[in-house]
């Protein structure tokens, strides 16, 4: 299971980002996610796979596991096929986030 709390996928291709009149299709504000888990699976509090824009802003993410990768947030992008957006911006905190294999906040791959 990927996204302990939340999981986002898409699989359009060609998203056209630059002549979109929405700057973020997806945003998470002044949330916090704690005690998330991901088992046998990526994100322990949030799994983004090719998503074509999302803000993440404000936002605390303490002690979530994922069994395999990014703790916190598991961020995926197949950028030969997809035009994918994330930004992290403001204040963001990340404590006690672990994963199994490999980034225990965030993993970028």
């Amino acid at each position: 299971m990927s996204g302990g709390a939340i999981s986002f996928e898409e699989t359009q291709t060609v998203k056209d980002i630059q002549n979109d009149t929405k700057i973020y299709y997806y945003q998470i504000h002044g949330s916090t996610f704690t005690n998330n888990n991901a088992t046998d699976g990526n994100g322990g509090a949030l799994s983004l796979k090719n998503i074509k824009s999302m803000l993440i802003a404000g936002s605390n993410f303490i002690s979530n596991d994922a069994d395999v990768k990014g703790g916190g947030i598991y961020y995926e992008c197949e950028e030969t096929t997809y035009n994918c957006k994330l930004e992290i911006r403001g204040t963001n905190t990340f404590t006690k986030n672990t994963a199994g294999e490999s980034g225990g906040a965030i993993y970028w791959g």
